[in-house]
Parts: C-alpha cells; sequence; structure tokens
C-alpha cells in the first residue's frame, strides 16, 4: 500500500468511517502503488504528478479549509470522498499504451456521460489525429521541440515501436482529456493490459460518479460541473449530493492543485542530468524552480497568500505574473459559487483564503532585476494601418476590389466544399459586383452567396489585421486533410486585405449570414471607429454583402466610360480570370463583360496550348506560349500584375535558359506555397517548382523541333530547303545568343540537328558551311549531301553590305579562334562591309588562293579539312552565291545547358540527326513520341512549318 501522508484532521475523520477508510486504504492498495512508481510513459518531460504531488495537494487542502468548516460542516464521508478525488485527479497521466488502447477501442464507452460529453474516445482520438496532422510550426515545436516533426498515427497495438515523438503525441492528447477519464475511472476501475483495476468498489455507483466529478472538477467550468449534479441529482441535492458537499469539495481541489506552483514539483538535480526537448516543458520545470515559497501563513493578514518568486527574464516574469493572477481570478469565482449555491445558509462552508499576492508586484523587486519586468512586442496602432496601404497598393482603389473578391471567391468555394460533403448539388456559387448611384454619390458593392461569416471570424479575424483564418482550428478541421493540405482554393493567406477595402472608401457597410444560421448580422466599420456595433438581423441572406461609398477622388478609377482609359494596370473588373465561381460586373445598372482573358478552371479540361505541370503542393500548374496580354501569371484565378517578365524569373542558375521567354503561368495554390510579396503584385523569391517547369519546358521545345515539317523537297542526291529556322514560340524575340543558336539548325545528309551540346558529345566536331544568297529567301538552293551544313539567311543590310546582321554576329570570331575558310567573289566584293570585316582578308593569318578564271577567291585560316568548294561546285552554284565559309563550331558555342542536354539524350539517344521526314523520326524516336505525345498534339494540329 503506498503510504501517503495524511493531516492528522484528515487521518482521524476518515478512521471514524469503516467503510469508506477501508475503501480509502483498499485505493492507496492498488492505484497508489501506480502513484508512487511515477512512471509517467507518455509524459517523461512533465513535472511531478505522483505520490509528492498527491501529498502537496491535500496539504494545501488542509491549509484552504478553516476549522469551523471542516469540523462543523465537513463529514467524515466528505473527507474520504475528497481524498479519493486527489487519488484520481491526475491518474490518467500513469495510463499505459495498453490502457489507452483500451479506452480508444470503446473499453469504457459504457460510463460515458453523453451530458458532459458527445464524443466517444475513438472519435475524439480520431479528431485529435486529425487536429495534430494540421499542427503549424507552433504547435510542433511546443510538443515535440521541433518544427519539422512529422506526425503519422502511433502504434499503440504494438507499445515496442512507440518512439519518443508517438509519446510526446499521445501525451498531449491525455493532457487535454485527463479530467474526463479520471471521472470515468472512478466509474469503470483504472485501464491495464487486462480487466481494469477496480476503483472504490465499495461505493455504489453514484457515490462514484460524484467522487469522479470532484476529481474532473479541476480541468472544467465549475459552474458546468455545478449545472450537472443539479441536471443528473435535483437541484435540492445540489448542496448536499450523496452525502458530500460536491461542489465545496471541488472548489477546494481546484484551488489546492492550482497551489502547487513552488520547487518541490520538479528535481534541479534531475533537470541536471536532461536535456528536455519540449519548450513547454522547460518553461513549466523553470516556473516551478522560480518560485522559492508559497506563504500559507501570514498572521497580519489570515486570508492572504503570499508567493515569493524570482524569475531570470522577463518571460518568466509575465509567465508567472500571469499565473497568479489566473489564481486569484479562481479565489473570486469560487467564493462567487459559494455565496450563490449557500446564500444565506448558516452551514456554509467556506475556503480559508481570498487573496494571493507576491513580490512581483513589489516596486522594490521591479526595480532591481535587470530586467524590464514589462510586457513588450509589437503591436499594430490603428493611426499606422493606413499609413501600411500605400507601399502595399499604392493610391489604386483597383486593389480594394481585388482583396473583396478574393474574400467573396473564398466564400464560395467553401461553401461549395461544404455542400458537396453534405451531398447537396443544387448550389450554384455566385458574385456579383456593381457600381451605383444614389444621388450625388457612387457606392460600390460586392455580394456573395458563400459561407457566410459567424461572429468569431468576424471579430477575430475580418476586423483584426493581420489574423489569417487558415490559423483557425476549426476552420483547418474543416479544409485541411490529414496530410495537412488543404481541401479547397483559398486566396486569404496575410490577413491584411481587408485593408485595401479602405482605399474605395472610409466606411465598410457589412450584412452577412453563415450557411444554416438562424440570423445575420450587419455592421459599419471604419477604421478609426472606437466600438463597431454589430445588429442582429434575420432577414439576411446567406452570405455576404459588402457596400462602400466611393470617395470622390477615387470615382476616376472606375469609370467606365468609352473616353476614360485611364493609365491604370488593371481595371476594376479585369482582376479575375476563371468561369467559376462566376462574378457578374454592373457599372450604374448595365451589365460590363469582364475584361480578363479566361484561364482553364482546376477541374477544367484544358485545350491543347495549355501544358500541365506537376508539382508537389499545388492542386494544378498549367503553362502556356500562348500568353495573354502582358501578364505572366494568375493564382488561383487572379491575375498577380507583374510589370516586366523579369519580374517571374523562374531560375537564374543557367544563362542558358535565358533563350526562352517566360511563358504565361496559372497556378492553382490551396496551401499558400507561392511566395507571393504581401501585396501580391510580385514574388518574393524563386518558383517552388522552378526546376520541374524548366524541364517542361524543355520537352515542349524538343516536341516542337520534332514536329517541325522543314524540307521541302529531297531527292537521293540534294534537299532543297528554304529557311532553316525552327522559331519556336518560346524563343525570346531578343534574346540572348543561345536562343539565335537553337533557332538555326543544323543540315546533315541525312537530317537536322539541334546546336547543344548533346549533338557534339554524340556526333564529334560540327564541320559547318555557311552560304549567302541574294536570293536564299525567295528561291530553294539546292546542295551536294556530302557534309554538315549550316545555312544562312544572311542577306544585305539597308546599305546593301552582309557583314553586321544578326545571323552572322552569332558565329563571328569563330575563324580567329578556330578552323576556317572564306570564299568571295570578286565582281561582289562591294557588297561586304570593308570597314569592318575586309581587313581579315588580307589579314597575315589567312592562307590566299585563287580559283583560276572564275572570279573566285579563298581565304583559309588552320582549315585542315576537304572544303566542299570545288571549281565544279562554283560552276554550278556561283553565279547565285555571294559568300561561302566553311568552320567547325567549337562546343563552347554550343547551348550546354544540363536539363535540356539531357532531355535531348533521353529522347535522341546516341544518334542526334533527326530526320527529314515526321514518318521516319516516328520510327527512329518512339519514346519521344510516346512520352511527349502531349506536347506534340498542339503542333501536329498547327502543321507547323518552319519558313
Amino acid at each position: 500500500m503506498a503510504n501517503i501522508k495524511l493531516p492528522p484532521r484528515f487521518q482521524k475523520k476518515i478512521d471514524n468511517n469503516q467503510q469508506y477508510a477501508g475503501v480509502v486504504y483498499e485505493v492507496l492498495s492498488t492505484l497508489g502503488e501506480i502513484l508512487q512508481d511515477n512512471k509517467l510513459y507518455f509524459f517523461e518531460e512533465y513535472t511531478d504528478h505522483g505520490i509528492r504531488h498527491i501529498e502537496n495537494v491535500i496539504a494545501a487542502s488542509n491549509h484552504l479549509i478553516p476549522s469551523a468548516t471542516f469540523n462543523t460542516i465537513l463529514t467524515d464521508v466528505d473527507v474520504s470522498s475528497y481524498l479519493l478525488a486527489v487519488i484520481l485527479h491526475d491518474i490518467a497521466m500513469h495510463l499505459s499504451p495498453e490502457g489507452l488502447n483500451a479506452v480508444i477501442k470503446g473499453g469504457f464507452d459504457d460510463v460515458r456521460k453523453t451530458d458532459l460529453d458527445k464524443d466517444t474516445w475513438a472519435v475524439l482520438w480520431e479528431n485529435y489525429l486529425c487536429e495534430a496532422k494540421r499542427f503549424d510550426d507552433k504547435q510542433r515545436k511546443a510538443i515535440f521541440g521541433d518544427t519539422t516533426v512529422m506526425i503519422a498515427e502511433p502504434p499503440l497495438e504494438n507499445p515496442e515501436q512507440l518512439n519518443g515523438n508517438h509519446r510526446k503525441l499521445i501525451g498531449e492528447f491525455i493532457r487535454r482529456h485527463h479530467p474526463r477519464l479520471a471521472h470515468e475511472i472512478a466509474l469503470k476501475g483504472f485501464p491495464g493490459k487486462g480487466a481494469p483495476i477496480p476503483f472504490a468498489k465499495g461505493l455504489d455507483e453514484k457515490q462514484r460518479d460524484v467522487i469522479g466529478l470532484i476529481a474532473r472538477s479541476h480541468g472544467m467550468n465549475i459552474r458546468k460541473c455545478s449545472d450537472y449534479i443539479e441536471q443528473a441529482y435535483g437541484r435540492t441535492n445540489k448542496i448536499l449530493t450523496h452525502g458530500i458537499h460536491a461542489v465545496f469539495l471541488m472548489v477546494v481541489l481546484r484551488i489546492a492543485d492550482y497551489l502547487q506552483i513552488d520547487q518541490h514539483r520538479t528535481s534541479k538535480v534531475l533537470l541536471k542530468l536532461r536535456t528536455l526537448c519540449s519548450p513547454v516543458s522547460e518553461m513549466e520545470h523553470a516556473a516551478h524552480l522560480a518560485v522559492e515559497s508559497v506563504n500559507l501563513e501570514y498572521t497580519e493578514d489570515p486570508e492572504r497568500i503570499i508567493v515569493q518568486a524570482f524569475p531570470k527574464d522577463s518571460m518568466m516574469y509575465l509567465k508567472l505574473k500571469g499565473l497568479l493572477a489566473s489564481i486569484q481570478a479562481e479565489f473570486d469565482i469560487s467564493w462567487a459559487v459559494l455565496g450563490e449555491l449557500y446564500g444565506n445558509s448558516k452551514k456554509k462552508p467556506a475556503i480559508k483564503y481570498r487573496r494571493i499576492t507576491s513580490n512581483l508586484e513589489e516596486a522594490t523587486f521591479i526595480h532591481q532585476q535587470e530586467y524590464v519586468a514589462d510586457h513588450f512586442a509589437f503591436k499594430a496602432n490603428e493611426h499606422m494601418m493606413p499609413l501600411m496601404m500605400a507601399p502595399l497598393y499604392g493610391d489604386n482603389p483597383t486593389y480594394g476590389v481585388r482583396e473583396l473578391l478574393h474574400n467573396a471567391i473564398d466564400a464560395c468555394n467553401e461553401r461549395t466544399a461544404i455542400e458537396i460533403r453534405n451531398g447537396h448539388d443544387t448550389y450554384i456559387p455566385a458574385v456579383k459586383v456593381e457600381i451605383t448611384k444614389e444621388g450625388e454619390e457612387h457606392y460600390f458593392t460586392i455580394t456573395d452567396n458563400g459561407i457566410g461569416m459567424p461572429l468569431t471570424v468576424i471579430q477575430d479575424y475580418f476586423l483584426t489585421c493581420g489574423a489569417s483564418l487558415r490559423t483557425n482550428p476549426s476552420w483547418q478541421m474543416d479544409f485541411i486533410d490529414e496530410k495537412g493540405d488543404c481541401t479547397v482554393t483559398r486566396n486569404g493567406r496575410f490577413g491584411v486585405g481587408v485593408l485595401a477595402a479602405y482605399l474605395i472608401g472610409q466606411d465598410i457597410e457589412v450584412s452577412t449570414r453563415p450557411i444554416g444560421a438562424a440570423t445575420g448580422y450587419r455592421f459599419t466599420a471604419s477604421l478609426n471607429a472606437a466600438q463597431i456595433n454589430v445588429i442582429k438581423d434575420a432577414n439576411i441572406a446567406e452570405g455576404t454583402i459588402i457596400r462602400i461609398k466611393i470617395k470622390q477622388e477615387k470615382l476616376r478609377f472606375f469609370d467606365m466610360s468609352a473616353n476614360s482609359n485611364p493609365p491604370y494596370d488593371l481595371e476594376w473588373n479585369e482582376w479575375y480570370t476563371l468561369s467559376t465561381p462566376r462574378v457578374d460586373y454592373y457599372y450604374l445598372g448595365d451589365e460590363c463583360d469582364n475584361e480578363s482573358i479566361h484561364t482553364p478552371n482546376l477541374d477544367e479540361v484544358v485545350s491543347v496550348c495549355w501544358n500541365e505541370l506537376a508539382a508537389p503542393g499545388f492542386s494544378r500548374v498549367l503553362w502556356t506560349y500562348e500568353r495573354f496580354d502582358s501578364y505572366y501569371l494568375t493564382c488561383n484565378g487572379f491575375i498577380v500584375p507583374l510589370k516586366t517578365e523579369s519580374d517571374l524569373e523562374y531560375d537564374n542558375d543557367s544563362k542558358d535558359r535565358g533563350a526562352f521567354r517566360t511563358p504565361s503561368i496559372s497556378i492553382f495554390d490551396p496551401n499558400a506555397l507561392l511566395p507571393l510579396s504581401l501585396s501580391r503584385n510580385s514574388i518574393a523569391g524563386e518558383f517552388p517548382f522552378s526546376q520541374a517547369l524548366w524541364e517542361d519546358i524543355c520537352k515542349d521545345f524538343l516536341a516542337y523541333a520534332l514536329m517541325c515539317t522543314m524540307m521541302r523537297v529531297m531527292t537521293d542526291e540534294q534537299v532543297s530547303f528554304g529557311i532553316q529556322q525552327l522559331r519556336y514560340p518560346g524563343f525570346k524575340p531578343e534574346g540572348n545568343i543561345n536562343a539565335r543558336r537553337l533557332n538555326y539548325i543544323l543540315l546533315t545528309a541525312k537530317g537536322w540537328l539541334i546546336n547543344a551540346v548533346h549533338t557534339a558529345l554524340k556526333i564529334g566536331p560540327l564541320e559547318v558551311i555557311e552560304i549567302a544568297s541574294e536570293s536564299i529567301l525567295e528561291e530553294d538552293i539546292a546542295l551536294e549531301l556530302e557534309k554538315k551544313v549550316l545555312i544562312s539567311d544572311m542577306k544585305k543590310d539597308e546599305k546593301g553590305r552582309f557583314f553586321g546582321n544578326d545571323r552572322y554576329k552569332i558565329l563571328e570570331g569563330v575563324y580567329e579562334t578556330g578552323e576556317v575558310c572564306i570564299y568571295y567573289h570578286e565582281s561582289k566584293m562591294q557588297t561586304f562591309n570593308r570597314k569592318e570585316e575586309a581587313w581579315r582578308f588580307g589579314s597575315k593569318y589567312f592562307r590566299f588562293d585563287k580559283y583560276g578564271d572564275t572570279g573566285w577567291h579563298c581565304h583559309r585560316r588552320r582549315f585542315q579539312g576537304t572544303s566542299i568548294v570545288t571549281p565544279g561546285f562554283l560552276d554550278k552554284y556561283g553565279s547565285e552565291l555571294y559568300f561561302i565559309r566553311e568552320y567547325t563550331i567549337p562546343q563552347d558555342q554550343m547551348v550546354s545547358d544540363p536539363t535540356l542536354n539531357a532531355i535531348l539524350e533521353k529522347y535522341l539517344g546516341d544518334d542526334p540527326v533527326i530526320p527529314f521526314a515526321l514518318e521516319d523520326r516516328k520510327k527512329k524516336f518512339p519514346l519521344a513520341f510516346k512520352e511527349l505525345a502531349r506536347y506534340m498534339k498542339k503542333y501536329e494540329a498547327k502543321a507547323i512549318e518552319a519558313v
């Protein structure tokens, strides 16, 4: 039997009743051993909850009960029942895995008090696990000491597999519900491996119910406990319930347990032997160590408790100060409850103390500390909130329209999710935005038939700057799944958007009604209001209406007249690009079109012009080079008004990626992963899926290249062709050198090549012939199929010169560092840019040759290969040609991006020559035509021809 030290008068009382004494000693013999062992399997970092804690609570109770109450009102049944309740109140903290598993599996459902507990333990556990998977970083840090912990269901049926994080997760569940379990243990017994260990089996169920309720009361509202007694046992039994002064004993237990705040609840020695992972546990231990004494014997004021504490920093100072304020509040409510219950009764039990004070309030103590003993934290000043809008949104009220549209669309999406969950399919989400005129005043009104706002949302989120509904536990239970992903597309994330509404006008009139609610609410809100008067109104329809009188100086932003055309980035009706929820716009009674280009919905089947990208964490990512207007990005259907393409650089790691334009991207981001800036007008970091997007662009480029049909005539001896440019829609019009390198293809006898490092690695140095012809744009030129060639569209500039055009510039300098052979006809020499280029032909670095009387001249530099240019070639084609150049392309002048070359390696393999005929390509590259089919479809439909 556990040896619990009892105050003499307690011992004397219980010994007066042989039946109850036997019950108390029996419980000490069973549950007392569990307390004495004090091995908290799930609470290894918690403060003491064993025999010493029980003795301290009883000792504090002894001080709390004055002699008059103890001797003349409390009976031996009261004291025995109270001792049993004290033993019970924290006993659930000693649960084993087997015991908890028995509870969750329904072993205690038969003693559930349905008036107090709506859910079974299985439901409680399931809901807790769902909530736990949604814990934010702050909660994970508090419980586990680590924000990166991955939460999974603990294997309760296999205790040997439970790790430290499992135990902490379970411990938090038990901590929340241990008062309820204490009540049920009183009725059923302590759960373990087998049958529950009986509790107070010498007492009947009603007596054990009362004792369990006293134990439970330390974790409940005491008025709720009192009401339960009245409901269960009748009003006349509220004062004395089955011979027990239950409510009074609840008061004693609550305060006695609360007073366990000093050093005795923790061990300095043990703390030196271990490291506490949980910041909350660490703080609790530190708080107890900071309390030096709790003096219950202050003779000058017998109703006062004095606490001496020495916190080492302001955080601990404020924690202890708050704790003492809570104890004082407990005294106040306890005296009030006792007064209400007993009134003017002559047998009115009382507690000894009314006040608790400490040295923390003394000016001398505060002055002596190195830290400032006061609360300091960032606060939102109401006068600063309007000033925040200027750097966020400028002076443009259309941003206010956008933010209010965010809220309306979110409300409709959330209601849609709820209606679907409830099996309803008749709901049609809709938003109406209108500008009206009443007398001389103009009003902006936005109406939605969405989820509506309950009072908690109005107060804690709509009217609170910086509070995001995403953090609300109730909202998370509805719209966050067990993986921690949001199940509804939501735009709100920062909690500052409603500020933008004040760019439209000074006052916001709100009418709202939550779906399924009996009444709605209406109010007018302004930034400088000391109090907002919220009126109940049962006539309000479900959803929300917001109405704002437009400031006179802001009317120009909403003017839809034909001559208006203000130089603003976006009109007030251009922000939203999706068709669902539907948004209708009205200006002075007339419906006006949404000027935004339509983007596909989340569940919409997209046209071939859109590419879909798999990006973890995002519901859908679409991109296209058929861009809409000058905007490159939409998120959840709202345009992010980037000023230039450079604002959306998806990756800067490779210079070669600058060859491609940034595509138009449509993102569905329910988890708020896209790093939008606070104003939502730009990106505050790189895309989370930048590499995946670049890989997709590379695949799209290769698909385009493989679908191009460039050759017009092909025979066994020659190929006739037009201008050899890919003209991929993703190339930058004024792109870097790599855009031009990729644009111009390399012709070979059997097909053509992409100008990338992969090509050189597979077939060796690329020998090139480049030809300028006056008729190259109008007529085909036939070439002997003897070597690789790069055909140029070099042509005369406005001064009749060949050199200096873009095609030439991308490879100029090649013949200065590599081998080159240049041919020109003396009769056409005047067409060259002599000032810039002719000096190179007479340079000492070149060897000069003349082809007899043909008029053709040749300059060579390090050229060792066999030239395709022969007298026969010149006789055949020379009359059409102005200039010929042969050289080898160095590998460092080819596109070297590793991602692009990896894509080419995968799909083109060791022989990167792309056949001229499409059917031959399909046979040669079956993997490409299989895996890139979705990319090729749009190019197949357009029958691309690079001419």
